[in-house]
């Protein structure tokens, strides 16, 4: 897997000069600059090859305390995205006392240990690529103008024509049987679409007075 964010970890130049003001930021928040999900590939990537390198061939670049502040910072990072990440150990040393009590010493041990931190990292990896192709869905549903524009939802009659009148914009238009369904057409947080919003969007679109809830649920549900 490539590294994900050059300013983290490119090459070994790079990695002698660890930013540690910035890993020991996004211990605890996001960065300017640096997002979360490249942040966490970066800094992921960068323990397990500092941790493989001392666990075999010795030809590791970081200081104990530089291991100690990446594996923080990532603890934090995926924290945000509630990834669980909880190694046996905080630096170079934890990590040999680690190896030393789990019988991943003598013949065999470099495989050992190679295998034990690939099934560490491993669903780290997995879980960020499932966040950041959760996101770029997300980002698919936009338009350059950042505001979402295709929550085309309950139909409930024939299948509404929809075309595409704007790709850059990724404006959309019912060209056909649009009363069958509904077109949510207002702009949303990072939230998404809440009941309340619904409701109050109903609202405008067939005033009922108090008895607005249950017609549209009666069109959703």
């Amino acid at each position: 897997m490539r590294d994900r964010h050059p300013r983290l970890s490119q090459d070994r130049a790079v990695e002698r000069k660890l930013k540690t003001d910035l890993v020991a930021g996004l211990r605890t928040s996001a960065q300017p600059g640096v997002s979360d999900v490249e942040a966490a590939y970066g800094l992921a990537r960068l323990a397990q090859r500092e941790l493989t390198a001392f666990g075999t061939d010795g030809g590791k670049v970081l200081a104990d305390d530089e291991i100690a502040l990446v594996l923080r910072g990532l603890r934090g990072v995926l924290g945000r995205f509630d990834i669980p990440f909880n190694p046996p150990f905080r630096d170079f040393g934890g990590f040999y006392g680690y190896w030393k009590r789990a019988g991943m010493s003598g013949a065999g041990g470099w495989g050992a240990r190679s295998g034990y931190l690939t099934g560490l990292f491993e669903p780290v990896f997995t879980a960020l690529d499932e966040r950041e192709d959760e996101l770029v869905r997300r980002q698919s549903m936009r338009g350059v103008d950042g505001e979402i524009k295709n929550i085309i939802f309950a139909s409930i009659g024939p299948k509404p024509r929809i075309v595409l009148v704007d790709a850059m914009n990724n404006r959309i238009k019912v060209e056909r049987n649009e009363e069958s369904c509904l077109v949510y057409d207002q702009p949303l947080d990072e939230s998404g679409l809440t009941w309340g919003q619904l409701v109050g969007w109903w609202r405008t679109k067939t005033p009922q007075g108090d008895g607005t809830r249950q017609p549209v649920r009666d069109k959703i549900l």
